[in-house]
C-alpha cells in the first residue's frame, strides 16, 4: 500500500509540473505568433515636399504593397524593407493617406505635402 501511496503521489506531481509547463509553453508561443504577423512601420506619419522621395522602414511584418491615392501626385512602392513615398513635382498639398498592405493588419502612412520654403 506504501508504493501505492508513493506512485500515486508522484504521478499527481508529474501532472501537475506538465499541466502548468504546458500551459505557459503555449500562451508564450501564441503570443509571439500573432505579433510576428502584424506589419509595423517606423514612423505613421511624414512631411514631404514636392519633387522628393521619403523612406519609411518596415520594424515588424512584410510589407507586399503600398497604395497612394491617385489625385494627390504622390506614388508608393515596397522594396527592401521599405516604403519609398514620391511627391511629383505638382503634388497636391495638404494631408493623404498612403495604405501598405502586408500581414495580419494593414498599415497607413499619413502623408503631409508642403511647398518648399524658399
Amino acid at each position: 500500500m506504501s508504493t501505492l501511496r508513493i506512485g500515486l503521489s508522484c504521478l499527481f506531481g508529474a501532472a501537475v509540473t506538465l499541466a502548468f509547463v504546458s500551459g505557459c509553453a503555449s500562451t508564450t508561443t501564441t503570443a509571439l505568433a500573432g505579433d510576428a504577423e502584424v506589419l509595423v512601420l517606423e514612423v505613421d506619419e511624414i512631411d514631404i515636399v514636392p519633387g522628393t522621395d521619403k523612406d519609411v522602414k518596415v520594424k515588424t511584418g512584410k510589407a507586399e504593397s503600398a497604395e497612394a491615392p491617385k489625385d494627390a501626385g504622390l506614388t508608393a512602392k515596397v522594396a527592401d524593407g521599405k516604403v519609398t513615398v514620391s511627391a511629383a513635382k505638382d503634388a497636391k498639398e495638404g494631408a493623404h493617406e498612403v495604405k501598405v498592405k502586408g500581414g495580419k493588419k494593414d498599415a497607413t502612412i499619413k502623408v503631409k505635402v508642403k511647398k518648399a520654403e524658399k
